[in-house]
């Protein structure tokens, strides 16, 4: 009886986790078929670390926000695509957003 059971457990094991492979696939497949990433899904401005927020004082802190600022700027705000250049969009530089 315990064999059986074990049989039955291991091959609802091994099917369960071949259907979680399964989706895992496709979902990975989908997730590659969607539309191009924009430029502020691209742009990564370099941050302060917690450490470096530790050894700076404000003003070092301030100087560091704007360069993050004027990364974003020349990274997207600057390159927008007419199209993308609505109020709605938060990286427009005439958004009310």
């Amino acid at each position: 009886m315990r064999s059986k059971t074990l049989k039955l457990l291991k091959w609802t094991s091994l099917s369960l986790l071949a259907f979680l492979g399964s989706v895992l696939a496709l979902r990975a497949y989908i997730a590659q078929q969607g539309a191009p990433l924009e430029l502020w899904h691209t742009v990564v401005p370099r941050e302060l670390s917690a450490r470096d927020i530790d050894w700076t004082d404000w003003a070092g802190y301030l100087a560091a926000e704007q360069k993050v600022f004027d990364e974003v700027r020349a990274g997207v705000t600057d390159k927008l695509a007419p199209e993308a250049r609505v109020p709605a969009n938060r990286y427009f530089e005439g958004s009310r957003i």
